[in-house]
């Protein structure tokens, strides 16, 4: 697994990417990889996407996941340098 982080140049904010080479996320699978409880494993509980998700979400984030089968898979998470007022 790699992870940089580096600040956005665009008005502030942060930039985060995590990859690995696993055997990557099925297209089929994707969307549901941050859904609460879902997991495709025999352990684990299947949240943590989910809460990474949902931090991202709540501070005006944007996460993405790229990748397919057998190509590994890349996560993308862009962070303003504040949220905007509520």
């Amino acid at each position: 697994m790699r992870v940089w982080a580096s600040r956005l140049n665009d008005g502030g904010g942060a930039y985060f990417l995590v990859s690995d080479s696993g055997p990557g996320i099925p297209d089929e699978l994707r969307a549901r990889v941050i859904e609460p409880y879902f997991g495709t494993k025999s352990t684990g509980t299947g949240l943590c996407l989910a809460i990474v998700a949902h931090i991202v979400e709540a501070h005006a984030g944007r996460l993405t996941i790229q990748g397919g089968e057998d190509r590994g898979t890349v996560i993308e998470i862009e962070l303003p340098e504040q949220p905007p007022a509520q």
